[in-house]
């Protein structure tokens, strides 16, 4: 295994070097921060990258096919480098001083490499209207009954807390990270059965705090009025959350 990671190590310092060259040009070409905190990463062949934005307490992280923002906790580590772990403890970034990036995926077997290869612009809720809100519950709702046979709408009380732009950005962040959750645990045969037997409605409300609780079969997601990014549980934290209680 330490042979394994040697290996991927000395990959990423050569990917790295080689995206660092070919891509510096256009780092900060005036798209995207030219804040070095905040960098767009590139796998070797260029088919799947993600922003990273260290510019926060917690650093946040979004793939290019996602619309989630994962956040990070930041853990210095031996040799100048950084480890970005998820709110269960476990490790998805390693940043190496020099550029280089090891993304672990849920095995953390192997991890692959990518490198820097441009400036991107921070990371930050997207603002979206009530009907668009709306919308997006409708098309989970909808996924889930046409691809997994799964009866699970999505619901919330429209009340005079939801009005302004923030809250809104909360909410609609909340509502597609429990989508890609439930979606994510149908793929498992045994996810769905559970799903299917044990939750009826997922229902989402305001709070002071975020949280997660099984109401009888309703699954209820707390989310906080005023806490930005760091007010919505992520889709780890759900699954985790609904694997553990049903």
């Amino acid at each position: 295994m330490r042979h394994v990671v040697r290996v991927i190590d000395l990959f990423v310092l050569l990917l790295s070097s080689v995206l660092m060259l070919g891509g510096s040009a256009r780092a900060f070409d005036g798209g995207g921060s030219e804040d070095p905190r905040v960098g767009y990463y590139s796998s070797e062949n260029g088919d799947v990258g993600f922003i990273l934005d260290r510019s926060h307490e917690t650093a946040r992280l979004r793939f290019d096919d996602s619309k989630e923002i994962l956040l990070l906790d930041m853990v210095p580590g031996p040799r100048g480098d950084m480890f970005l772990k998820d709110e269960t403890g476990i490790t998805v970034l390693r940043l190496m001083p020099f550029g280089g990036a090891t993304y672990y995926d849920d095995e953390q077997a192997v991890g692959e490499a990518f490198g820097r290869a441009a400036g991107a612009d921070p990371l930050a809720l997207e603002i979206h209207t009530q009907g668009e809100i709306k919308t997006r519950m409708g098309a989970v709702s909808k996924r889930l009954d046409q691809e997994f046979g799964l009866d699970i709408p999505l619901v919330t009380h429209w009340g005079e807390e939801i009005v302004d732009e923030a809250t809104m950005a909360i909410l609609w962040d909340a509502v597609n990270n429990t989508g890609n959750a439930l979606v994510d645990m149908a793929h498992d045969d045994d996810s769905r059965n559970a799903l299917a037997q044990k939750i009826v409605r997922v229902s989402f409300e305001v709070g002071e705090t975020k949280q997660l609780r099984l109401e009888s079969q309703d699954l209820v997601i707390v989310y906080a009025q005023n806490g930005g990014l760091e007010g919505r549980p992520s889709s780890r934290a759900i699954q985790l959350f609904l694997k553990n209680n049903l």
